[in-house]
């Protein structure tokens, strides 16, 4: 009103290219005439956009325009409600079902999320139902699909089979995994956990049942009983004399707590040749001049047996009697110089040669000798042996 002025200076610059250009989610890439207000030939991107994941949202991209980088907006949106195919289901009561099993080949730009129209439990009772299932894309379209889903009660039990579902007959001191190769199937569950009860002691002679169970989630069960009997082998039977009675009946005490009549003549032996070497090392001066098996002999048999103790000739001997009673050839094998001994068998395979005290079994007279050599204070012209004895 008093005719003051104010004079300021602005300057417009009228843009070349659009503020924002829009695709629709999924559609091929805009190319750079898409952002211009008029067709020009020296545009380009600074931005690239196959660098960047399109998904529903707003990108700002740079582009070159002579000397100046302009920018505009690109805008993806999704329009497009998602499809896709419905399946009918069946189930049984119980069965976790998502909306998610009723629907396949959903196709659409975005991610899509599926879920029932309502908060319900397709499989908690029997009966036929028809739930609607919604696929909400993140722009928020959305497609409603009935699907179709049986649902029955699972009333069939598991299946418990296998060959070890069997009766079965046992040696006292033998085992076995009773569980093994037997399974619990069920239509429904497929493998499932099997339970045991019943308990065998393989250590002495008896009739034991065992029951197998399972159990599907439904609650169905099933078992099936079986019975483990152990009974004893039949007794060893002496084959021979020692040619005493008390060193007979010592034996034949130990025979019926380690052997029984099933064993091969190689089991035999070798149980033997474990039994001999319980039998502690004790160093004592009496080292026979004569190997002969008489009264002498049979005593330091006995002796060693009975006290569980002996040198090299004591265990000898104690060997000795346990083939002759076992009716195993054999014969007592000794150093040249006096100062070892040990026992030689035949059981088929000519003679070979077990010494408790090197802990050798069934071995060559080369292997025992270099085994000997490395282990013990002998010299090699110091091995040469008598020719077998007591045959």
């Amino acid at each position: 009103l008093g005719n003051n002025k104010t004079f300021e200076t602005t300057s417009v610059l009228i843009s070349q290219i659009k503020d924002k250009v829009t695709i629709e989610a999924g559609s091929n890439l805009p190319i750079i005439q898409n952002f211009l207000m008029e067709t020009r030939t020296n545009e380009e991107f600074v931005t690239n956009l196959n660098s960047l994941k399109l998904v529903v949202g707003t990108y700002s991209i740079e582009i070159k325009m002579g000397d100046r980088i302009l920018i505009s907006l690109l805008e993806v949106v999704d329009t497009i409600a998602p499809t896709g195919n419905v399946l009918s289901l069946n189930a049984y009561v119980g069965d976790k079902i998502t909306a998610t099993n009723f629907v396949t080949n959903i196709v659409d730009a975005s991610s899509v999320t599926v879920s029932f129209k309502e908060n319900i439990d397709v499989a908690a009772t029997e009966g036929t139902f028809t739930p609607v299932i919604i696929l909400t894309d993140v722009a928020g379209n959305s497609t409603e699909l009935t699907g179709k889903i049986v649902v029955i009660r699972d009333t069939i039990p598991p299946e418990i089979s296998g060959s070890g579902l069997r009766d079965r007959s046992v040696f006292v001191g033998e085992s076995f995994n009773v569980k093994a190769q037997v399974y619990a199937n069920d239509n429904r569950d497929g493998r499932i956990t099997l339970y045991t009860s019943g308990f065998v002691n393989f250590d002495a002679v008896g009739i034991y049942p065992i029951t197998f169970s399972a159990k599907d989630r439904a609650g169905n069960t099933t078992s099936k009983k079986i019975t483990i009997t152990v009974i004893e082998h039949p007794r060893f039977v002496a084959k021979a004399s020692t040619g005493s009675q008390d060193l007979d009946q010592f034996i034949d005490a130990i025979f019926a707590k380690y052997l029984h009549a099933d064993m091969s003549t190689y089991q035999v032996t070798i149980s033997l040749y474990d039994y001999g070497r319980s039998i502690i090392y004790q160093a004592d001066g009496d080292i026979p001049n004569v190997m002969e098996w008489n009264a002498y002999s049979m005593s330091r048999a006995l002796t060693a047996l009975n006290t569980k103790h002996g040198n090299c000739f004591g265990r000898a001997f104690a060997m000795k009697a346990l083939f002759i009673r076992a009716g195993i050839q054999n014969n007592i094998q000794v150093q040249y110089n006096n100062i070892h001994a040990w026992n030689q068998v035949n059981i088929g395979s000519g003679w070979q040669n077990v010494d408790v005290g090197f802990r050798q079994f069934l071995v060559s007279d080369a292997y025992l000798k270099s085994y000997a050599l490395a282990v013990a204070s002998i010299k090699d012209d110091e091995w040469d042996t008598t020719a077998p004895v007591l045959q």
